[in-house]
């Protein structure tokens, strides 16, 4: 309170002594220092190991994104090719469809074509050639049977003297011999003897011709 001086007056006299630090205080000094610079650290790879977590989530996010893009994408160009292949599936049917309409029109118009033609043309309608009458072994009587549009001719071999009978039946009477008549008769000389059938009626006849030599 009043000024005085609390130490006591250094003898001058006295040497300075100068005291050299103790080698524990640097311990000390260390001990400080090194939490410091671990907690720096600790706290550098922290953020390191923070930046780093979130590139890979953005770079996840992103690939996933990419991956359901390019997943989109793949469905949409496969929707696109079905589509255009059951187009052109259609369009194959209606070309098929339309080549049947013509196949069938065309075999129509062919059809009408051949009608009109044998309107036009009728065919020709020509009774068989001549047909020769065989006999069994040992029978006297042979019975043919066919159709004739306006003449036909028959021939049997025949003796000298036999005596030659002929009977033909149709219906509606329309066939007769050459005489005129359905029954002719008479006497064969050596060699081939002759009967002829003509048909009386507009339209072609079915005939039975019975022949019997003795």
């Amino acid at each position: 309170m009043d000024g005085t001086a609390l130490r006591p007056k250094i003898d001058e006299e006295i040497s300075t002594i100068v005291r050299e630090p103790r080698a524990a205080s640097q311990p000390n000094l260390t001990k400080r220092k090194f939490p410091l610079v671990g907690c720096l650290i600790v706290a550098l790879l922290a953020l390191i190991a923070v930046g780093v977590a979130v590139v890979v989530i953005y770079l996840v996010r992103n690939s996933s994104k990419d991956v359901a893009n390019q997943t989109n994408i793949s469905n949409t160009n496969v929707s696109a090719v079905n589509k255009q292949l059951s187009n052109l599936q259609e369009q194959q049917n209606e070309i098929e469809r339309q080549k049947q309409e013509l196949a069938n029109e065309r075999r129509t118009i062919e059809d009408q074509n051949k009608k009109q033609q044998a309107n036009i043309n009728p065919p020709t309608a020509t009774d068989p050639p001549t047909s020769r009458i065989k006999f069994s072994r040992g029978s006297i009587q042979q019975t043919v049977s066919g159709n004739v549009i306006k003449r036909r001719s028959y021939v049997l071999q025949t003796l000298s003297g036999q005596f030659l009978s002929a009977d033909v039946r149709s219906s509606g009477n329309c066939v007769v011999l050459s005489n005129g008549s359905t029954s002719q008769s008479y006497v064969t000389n050596q060699g081939d003897s002759s009967l002829t059938v003509t048909n009386s009626c507009a339209s072609p006849a079915n005939f039975s011709l019975t022949v019997v030599v003795r």
